[in-house]
């Protein structure tokens, strides 16, 4: 009879679960490919990863403001170690009115042109920053788990019933000892408090001069264990200038544009892993992605220009190595 009883419990505890995971739906971006291929993003942990200086940060506000954006009913809670909460302000500002980063920070600027663009940006950007809280380090005087949780839960209590994003910049800066107790409070907090969280975290070594590879992530691994979604950002144009994937823009002040390469390494809850593709606007901070049909054609210049180096490698062998040859 106990026995009975439990299985309809736990039956009963698993359709309770069912029901609810149902009714819960993925946070929409500006990114309409990413979503198809990650199934949008849930309430769980996601990170982004790169070498410096490739666009984490940017990724992270640009995902951000735009899930509240695009979703009804959500708020946002942005953590920064690297920039101070003004500069991710003036980013997301410039990001999602298209007003130059630099004309922002100072508008004594005399810009006529951007000036009434961003008067009549004004009420999109207040409707914004009303639901976009972000902190740095003048609210803590370190980051750990705890403040986290202590922020997300007074936003919880201040917005009772909406979404939440928590955006993290950056894994480390969290004053933690044991990164997989870290991960996994992080990932339980997602789960509790039926919250996105977006970490971002640096990729060291080589891949700060090279694409990274499977190889790369070795010294990762409970990272990318924790992760729902494990992600990276890498663009030739800022440390290799070999081959940098570079457009003209012609529409956009006929300048030459950076292409980004974002690499899904883990997905769990659908079976893509591989490359997409963004062109990148420094004065704007802003990623647009690419259409399928230029993804495709991206990811065939990544292999032929993988193949060219490895023929390369080969010759210079031979050429090294005459009395080897046949």
């Amino acid at each position: 009879m106990r026995y009975y009883y439990l299985m309809n419990k736990n039956t009963d505890n698993m359709y309770t679960t069912f029901k609810k995971a149902i009714k819960e739906k993925p946070l929409k971006t500006d990114f309409p490919i990413l979503d198809e291929m990650l199934n949008g993003f849930w309430s769980e942990l996601y990170v982004f990863s790169s070498g410096s200086g490739m666009g984490k940060t940017s990724m992270l506000s640009h995902l951000l403001w735009s899930m509240v954006e695009k979703n009804r009913n959500t708020e946002a809670l942005f953590f920064s170690f690297d920039q101070p909460a003004n500069d991710i302000s003036i980013k997301i500002a410039s990001q999602s009115t298209e007003i130059p980063f630099s004309y922002l920070k100072n508008l004594k600027k005399d810009n006529i042109r951007y000036e009434r663009k961003l008067k009549r940006k004004l009420q999109k950007l207040k409707k914004l920053y009303q639901k976009i809280t972000i902190l740095d380090t003048r609210n803590f005087r370190e980051l750990d788990i705890e403040t986290i949780e202590d922020f997300v839960n007074k936003k919880r209590e201040q917005n009772p019933g909406k979404k939440l994003v928590v955006a993290i910049d950056q894994l480390y800066s969290i004053s933690e000892d044991n990164l997989s107790i870290k991960l996994e409070r992080l990932k339980k907090l997602s789960h509790r408090e039926n919250c996105t969280i977006l970490v971002s975290m640096s990729l060291p070594g080589e891949p700060e001069i090279r694409r990274p590879v499977r190889k790369d992530l070795v010294n990762h691994s409970i990272v990318i264990s924790k992760a729902y979604a494990f992600i990276s950002l890498y663009t030739d144009f800022v440390l290799n200038f070999e081959t940098p994937f570079l457009e003209w823009d012609w529409a956009y002040n006929n300048q030459m544009i950076p292409v980004s390469e974002l690499i899904i390494f883990k997905n769990k809850i659908e079976a893509f892993t591989g490359n997409l593709f963004y062109r990148f606007y420094s004065d704007i901070s802003k990623f647009r992605e690419c259409v399928k049909p230029e993804i495709e054609n991206y990811r065939q210049m990544v292999i032929n220009l993988a193949d060219y180096k490895k023929d390369k490698k080969m010759m210079i062998k031979k050429q090294e190595n005459p009395e080897n040859q046949d």
